[in-house]
């Protein structure tokens, strides 16, 4: 590319509490809700589509350390109106390291 640098992308990591949280909200949506099959599959490809955005524009969502008291700097990704979660940037190993997936409700947020 003439006049710059072409930036690779992110590779997903994806944690041992992401899988358990959607795992845990699939089961929700399941046997709580009533979800349809095809409702949960459009929930679960919101999030990934979410996420494949990040592999291109790791820095795209806010960075909510602050807001939360993270030690490390931490971004949030809001899906629809009910859910959220949290990834960090490793920019030394080029990798996307995502976290639980939480229902908004659960943030406990005031203003």
């Amino acid at each position: 590319m003439v006049g710059g640098s072409e930036m690779a992308d992110f590779t997903i990591g994806y944690t041992q509490q992401f899988y358990q949280s959607l795992a845990e909200l699939v089961s929700w949506w399941e046997e709580e809700l009533l979800f349809t099959e095809a409702e949960i599959s459009r929930f679960v490809t919101l999030i990934y589509e979410s996420l494949q955005k990040v592999r291109h524009f790791p820095q795209m969502y806010p960075e909510v350390s602050e807001v939360y008291g993270f030690t490390q700097p931490t971004h949030r990704i809001v899906i629809g109106k009910a859910l959220a979660l949290f990834y960090r940037v490793d920019e030394a190993r080029q990798v996307i390291v995502v976290g639980r997936i939480f229902q908004t409700k659960q943030l406990k947020l005031q203003f």
